[in-house]
């Protein structure tokens, strides 16, 4: 689905996934306060930064 004033994509979809949509918040104009649930793809994360949470964390994508 695309913006029909500019033609923006307004969500992304994965076909391995059908079930989640991601939201591009690029195109939204209201602040967005997301709940945090968990930290994925710690095992890529930059060596300097520090997870200053109790949060639970995944090497890759939780399933």
């Amino acid at each position: 689905m695309f913006c029909a004033e500019c033609g923006s994509p307004l969500y992304s979809a994965r076909d391995d996934m059908p079930e989640a949509k991601r939201l591009r918040l690029g195109t939204l104009d209201t602040p967005v306060s997301p709940s945090k649930r968990y930290h994925a793809w710690v095992s890529s994360k930059a060596e300097w930064f520090e997870l200053a949470d109790e949060l639970p964390r995944f090497s890759e994508f939780p399933r």
